[in-house]
């Protein structure tokens, strides 16, 4: 179903140095230029070549839909920094209330895209918002998930072909990333941003370092059942978003895609946002996702049964993890844990990609 959006189609000179949203990249830049300026540029491709048949640029008065074009992060932010006097942060907030104030002489609804740091309230009644990360207890109507999209893990590291596990007796988890506890340094830093938070949006915040400490304790729990297998490589610092050259990137890549083609199962724990990055590469990767619901929402959960592709742990019932995996593993045939890896990545495919996302946009708004 073709949805007809307006956005504006001038070139924010005071912004350039920021990309625009993904979903309108194509429709605002050359495709070489939206590639230089989106680091995602191998997630987004396929999306950029076919966007033209899922939406159409028309005149605001026949919009039915207004895309604001940049990411709600350029207000707010990273995890740990709240940008106040932010040239940056002023200007698109400027931006994003003239539009706010143009569209509603048309009674068009503006739909914002917030990434990482997203469950705060975008200052706009009534505004569509997508969020990575939102709290589901938290959640309003107009409140809907975004997944998070990496590049086809199977396209790029595996020539196209998925390869799936056969069932063994005992489930191997994987889990590559960041784990550690908690220190006076971390405790100093906490108290400094939610005292930050406090004055700022009247209320004291989650602790970033949550997930960290989740999956320290997931791991632990993991590591010590002997029915389980385990292969953890686990990092006291992110080297995924560290600043090291391409090639150091790409290494380190190449052991992340590796954990997960060597895994039955992948822990998916909320890290400083609260969603799981992993979740998404884990079903692009045809694995099943142990999926910990710290209060998260998740893409068209009015739509997917989620629990039928993946353990599911509630945050109060983390002592049964291990159990839970088991009785998983142990009600599946052989041939239906194969089966089950196939529907994973058909998951990803039809509706977590960029592609398969954007194609089903319109159950958003029925």
């Amino acid at each position: 179903m073709k949805l007809n959006i307006y956005t504006e189609k001038n070139n924010h000179d005071s912004l350039k140095n920021i990309p625009l949203a993904p979903m309108i990249t194509a429709f605002l830049s050359e495709p070489q230029t939206a590639e230089i300026k989106n680091n995602k540029a191998l997630a987004w491709k396929h999306y950029w070549e076919n966007c033209q048949s899922l939406f159409n640029i028309s005149s605001l008065a026949d919009a039915e839909f207004v895309v604001f074009p940049y990411d709600w992060f350029w207000v707010r932010g990273s995890t740990w920094i709240y940008p106040i006097n932010s040239p940056v942060s002023k200007e698109v907030r400027k931006l994003s209330t003239a539009y706010y104030q143009k569209v509603n002489k048309y009674k068009r609804a503006v739909l914002f895209f917030s990434g990482d740091r997203s469950h705060e309230k975008v200052p706009f009644e009534n505004a569509i918002v997508f969020r990575e990360g939102l709290y589901q207890s938290q959640r309003q109507a107009t409140d809907f998930t975004l997944p998070a999209f990496p590049e086809d893990l199977v396209e790029h590291y595996l020539s196209g072909s998925m390869q799936p596990r056969a069932k063994s007796v005992k489930p191997t988890v994987g889990f590559c990333g960041l784990a550690k506890k908690g220190n006076l340094k971390n405790l100093v830093k906490l108290g400094i941003y939610h005292s930050v938070m406090l004055a700022t949006t009247g209320l004291p915040d989650v602790s970033p370092y949550k997930g960290e400490e989740l999956r320290v304790k997931l791991l632990d729990q993991l590591r010590n059942y002997p029915a389980i297998e385990t292969n953890f490589v686990i990092y006291n610092h992110s080297p995924f978003f560290a600043n090291i050259a391409y090639e150091a990137k790409l290494k380190e890549r190449s052991i992340y895609v590796k954990n997960l083609r060597e895994s039955d199962y992948i822990l998916c724990c909320r890290g400083s946002g609260n969603y799981s990055y992993r979740i998404y590469e884990t079903l692009c990767m045809g694995r099943i996702p142990i999926f910990v619901n710290t209060d998260c929402g998740l893409p068209y959960d009015f739509l997917i049964d989620w629990r039928k592709y993946c353990v599911w742990v509630e945050e109060k019932e983390l002592e049964q993890l291990p159990a839970r995996l088991l009785d998983f593993h142990n009600s599946l045939s052989p041939q239906d844990f194969v089966d089950l890896q196939y529907q994973c990545r058909e998951l990803w495919l039809k509706w977590l990609s960029p592609e398969g996302f954007f194609s089903n946009f319109h159950h958003h708004f029925k």
